[in-house]
């Protein structure tokens, strides 16, 4: 640039610089290549730092607090900072970085991607076009300590959610996104929107695919939430408004029909992201009313931080899925009353504060009882503490119930990081015994027992297999084949805790190296490893498939290389 080019440039960002806000200029003073490095600065104390070399009109500013270049408009009405770069204005998204955002917010606007204000720790975003439900990220965020967030000029209404990589909700409330400030710890986030429910559904347990939408059905419906605010609405066609309400936390929602044609009903639903129904019993149904008892026997369940879910496999549109009929935290007294159909079958689930889960497996009403739940002890073999761990057993049925045998899953991330179970369990010959569902998490501990209701099954001749894959964001997926069934009658009889056959197993190995190993020790090496291999084969020791192949191979070897023959 010549000497004569540089005044000329100083002297036009000197002229847009000293315009007052809002006036106009009757002429087109043109543009001016900008080199990597210079540093725009609005009134308001917000710099621009040029990361490439940029065409920019002769007044980059819009106003007082807001820079304007090429379709890009960033501001703040205060102190901070931020670095545009090619990224920034070309391309299918905006790119900003270097932010500093700590004294005042940012905004930051293009014509073709999602609109954002941007304010605490953030460092780096990068927005593209907004789209809902496409499986494609929307906004890219990182920071290094909490930040704020909030979207402009969606134009999405009704309940939009916006969640994680993983689909866990970041923000979003039943109405609007628009203009809501979302919190988020310090972190990198790959974020999208999806739709979500404006309106909870009331339809009929007996006839799930009904909407109770009759005008003569007078249904309240009162919303208990975390900050024990109640909220009360009532039913318009079978539908209630969800304006207004967390969709993000836990809410007690309690339904009674004036009419009296369908039965009171209480329900704690995790979140109507995940449950955005509810369903009512008809007063005509034979029912009974149902008394369940809290039996914890780890104390890790106790009655004031214990939750009881009573579900029950239900079809709408072609597929069945686990839905809430009744649930609840139990009372000081660990007691949780409910009324269910009778001769049906529910499933049972109890959760508590640190997330831990047990589903018991099923119950069926056969008149007014009083039944307890109990929450049993724990034991599985692996080393829980480093990875996840999963075990799958038969075990016989309680003497009340309708079946002999049940599955007994047991899942442990003491990390909890995992955000979902899938869990499958299938006959020898392919056949469904229990159907692939996902179960939601977060889940550090899952335990579920699933009953076996064919009635031909015999755990000495049969096999079943237990599938389990457990999605843990981003570390991965982990996936288990687990067969259970066919053992010897000593297993499938003694009824042994698996720790206590774990440790008798190794005992046994032991002993039997021992002794042979002074008769001869290649022959100790090989029946050894033929041993263990029969010992984790039927369940009692979780030695890796590898290492017994590596082991046997190396005592094959010794054995023909003469090593130790007597």
């Amino acid at each position: 640039m010549n000497e004569r080019t540089g005044l000329v440039v100083v002297a036009v960002v000197l002229i847009g610089l000293l315009l007052p806000a809002g006036a106009a200029i009757a002429v087109d003073l043109g543009t001016f290549e900008a080199s990597e490095g210079v540093v725009l600065e609005t009134n308001s104390g917000l710099t621009v730092e040029l990361s490439d070399s940029q065409e920019l009109p002769a007044v980059p500013f819009a106003d007082d607090e807001t820079i304007a270049v090429d379709g890009v408009e960033i501001s703040a009405d205060g102190s901070a900072e931020v670095a545009v770069s090619d990224a920034t204005f070309d391309g299918d998204s905006a790119s900003v970085s270097e932010i500093d955002a700590t004294s005042s917010d940012i905004s930051i606007a293009r014509d073709d991607v999602v609109e954002v204000t941007v304010g605490g720790g953030v460092g780096e975003v990068t927005l593209h076009d907004a789209e809902l439900d496409n499986d494609e990220t929307d906004i890219e965020i990182s920071g290094n300590s909490e930040m704020q967030l909030e979207l402009h000029g969606t134009g999405f209404d009704g309940g939009i959610q916006l969640v994680d990589a993983d689909g866990d909700q970041v923000g979003g409330t039943t109405t609007a996104i628009d203009g809501e400030t979302i919190d988020l710890a310090a972190g990198s986030y790959e974020l999208r929107l999806q739709d979500g429910p404006s309106q909870l559904e009331i339809r009929d347990e007996t006839n799930p695919e009904t909407l109770l939408d009759d005008d003569e059905i007078d249904l309240r419906v009162r919303f208990f939430g975390d900050d024990e605010q109640v909220f009360e609405r009532t039913a318009t066609d079978g539908t209630v408004d969800l304006d207004g309400l967390p969709a993000d936390e836990e809410l007690v929602v309690t339904v009674r029909d004036e009419n009296a044609d369908y039965v009171w009903r209480r329900i704690l639903i995790d979140s109507i992201l995940d449950q955005s129904a509810i369903y009512l019993l008809p007063a005509t149904e034979p029912s009974s009313e149902i008394r369940f008892h809290l039996q914890d026997d780890t104390g890790r369940f106790p009655s004031d931080e214990a939750r009881l879910f009573v579900e029950k496999p239900l079809t709408i549109d072609g597929e069945t899925t686990y839905q809430i009929i009744s649930g609840d935290e139990f009372s000081a007294g660990g007691e949780f009353p409910t009324t269910l159909v009778e001769e049906e079958r529910y499933r049972l689930r109890v959760t508590n504060d640190a997330g831990e889960e047990r589903v018991l497996g099923a119950y069926t009403v056969t008149g007014p009882d009083n039944p307890s739940v109990t929450i049993g002890t724990v034991n599985i073999a692996g080393d829980v503490e480093t990875e996840p761990v999963a075990q799958a057993s038969l075990r016989a049925a309680p003497p009340d119930a309708d079946y002999e045998y049940e599955a007994r899953v047991i899942y442990i991330d003491e990390e909890g990081a995992t955000d979902a179970l899938t869990i499958g369990i299938e006959s020898e010959a392919g056949e469904t015994v229990r159907p692939e569902i996902e179960e939601s998490g977060p889940y550090g501990r899952y335990i579920e027992t699933y009953p076996i209701y064919d009635h031909n099954f015999d755990p000495e001749e049969d096999s079943l297999i237990v599938h389990v894959e457990a999605d843990r964001g981003y570390q991965g997926t982990e996936t288990w084949d687990i067969p259970v069934g066919d053992l010897p009658d000593v297993l499938a009889d003694a009824d042994i805790d698996p720790w206590i056959l774990e440790l008798m197993g190794w005992v046994s190995l032991i002993a039997l190296a021992g002794l042979i190993v002074i008769v001869s020790p290649s022959l100790a090496a090989i029946v050894t490893v033929g041993y263990a291999a029969l010992l984790t084969a039927i369940g009692i020791l979780p030695i890796p498939g590898v290492a017994i192949g590596v082991a046997g191979s190396t005592a094959i070897l010794y054995r023909l290389g003469g090593g130790g023959l007597r």
